[in-house]
């Protein structure tokens, strides 16, 4: 029994210390649903710690409900030291910066968003970052916010009209987050907020750009049609073509029932990509804004994007870069929409973000902030 006492202490503590590592240990889906959660991807590790803490405390009571006597003292070190672990996690996410809470005005209605920057020197370059379609609370962009203030920019991550705090949701077609006049308001909200970041202490008003995230790349095209002091701009898996090339390719890929491309789309994406090249433009279309832009502005694509024809796109960002505009665009292979890896030969059990992405998103940041 004393045999089979230790092996089970040694069980015991080797599940809740594996818990620990595999959940704690740099898990992009893990830390992007922790994020989501609770705008922070300390979150993560919190709750991965709670959840080894649980299996020990399970553990400790399967094995003394058989007449197992485990110290108590033991588990009670392993759990707390877990959580411990966990904490320190957390505050790591927030050291060295700091963050204020922020209002502005576009068109009457106020919005609310936070402004992150480094605790010390400057003044930065700015960020003002654009939400994809969904409508989630800004702090589901707080990690993203964290992880540019870290590379030394000022960041403005806010509520989108109608979500939050923000006001004026009355004015957008829930009905229709594809339409023309939907895009057109959140880029003019786009605007306002890259006119109050460029207010904010410690920033450079010069050298203030935007990085947005699939709708969020239509988004920002309008709004730096609107203010030509906008600097440069980042966008990911945004799409170049009109909303209603987009809408028949993610129709023909079946994106509306696995988004972020887990299995082989409906019809291959080289048949979608046919069905796009004979389709007619409509909708929002942004191609009339690219040629009059004149900013330095960054796509980056996943190859395996059932969301956005990516193949026309990147011809269109091509064919506007030949005739001399500062754009470029960059394609991960076998990245979804959200370019991560999430299935094909470099799968993994979780799926994650491709090597490239970040390093790609830190230099071309840096390169277009002149920094």
């Amino acid at each position: 029994m004393k045999r089979l006492d230790r092996v089970l202490r040694v069980l015991m503590v080797a599940a809740l210390l594996a818990a620990i590592a595999l959940l704690m240990r740099r898990n992009d889906f893990v830390a992007l649903i922790g994020a989501l959660v609770a705008g922070n991807s300390g979150a993560a590790s919190v709750a991965c710690a709670a959840l080894a803490a649980l299996i020990g405390a399970v553990l400790w009571r399967r094995l003394r409900a058989h007449g197992i006597a485990v110290e108590q003292r033991t588990v009670a070190v392993l759990i707390l030291s877990s959580l411990a672990v966990a904490g320190v996690e957390w505050s790591r996410q927030s050291a060295g910066l700091q963050s204020e809470s922020v209002q502005f005005m576009s068109d009457g209605d106020t919005l609310y968003g936070t402004i992150v920057r480094p605790d010390s020197g400057g003044p930065y370059p700015g960020i003002v970052i654009a939400q994809g379609s969904l409508n989630l609370p800004h702090r589901s962009y707080a990690p993203l916010a964290t992880a540019l203030a870290r590379q030394g920019f000022v960041v403005l991550n806010y509520d989108r009209r109608g979500v939050g705090r923000s006001g004026g949701g009355d004015k957008l077609d829930a009905r229709n987050n594809a339409g023309a006049p939907y895009i057109r308001q959140l880029g003019r909200d786009l605007a306002a907020a890259a006119v109050a970041l460029r207010a904010a202490p410690r920033v450079i008003p010069s050298n203030v750009g935007l990085y947005g995230i699939s709708q969020g790349g239509w988004v920002i095209l309008l709004a730096a049609a609107q203010d030509s002091q906008i600097a440069f701009a980042l966008i990911v898996s945004g799409p170049t073509t009109s909303t209603r090339e987009e809408g028949i390719f993610s129709a023909a890929t079946g994106e509306d029932d696995d988004h972020f491309a887990r299995r082989p789309p409906r019809m291959s994406l080289a048949d979608a990509d046919a069905v796009v090249d004979t389709a007619t433009p409509g909708g929002f279309d942004p191609r009339t804004t690219l040629g009059e832009l004149h900013l330095p502005v960054r796509w980056m694509m996943g190859a395996w994007d059932n969301s956005v024809p990516v193949t026309k796109s990147v011809r269109i960002v091509d064919s506007l870069a030949r005739l001399g505009k500062p754009f470029r665009a960059v394609v991960f292979p076998q990245a979804n929409h959200g370019l991560m890896i999430a299935r094909g030969p470099r799968a993994r059990m979780t799926p994650y973000w491709d090597a490239g992405v970040w390093d790609t998103t830190v230099t071309w940041l840096r390169e277009l902030s002149r920094r």
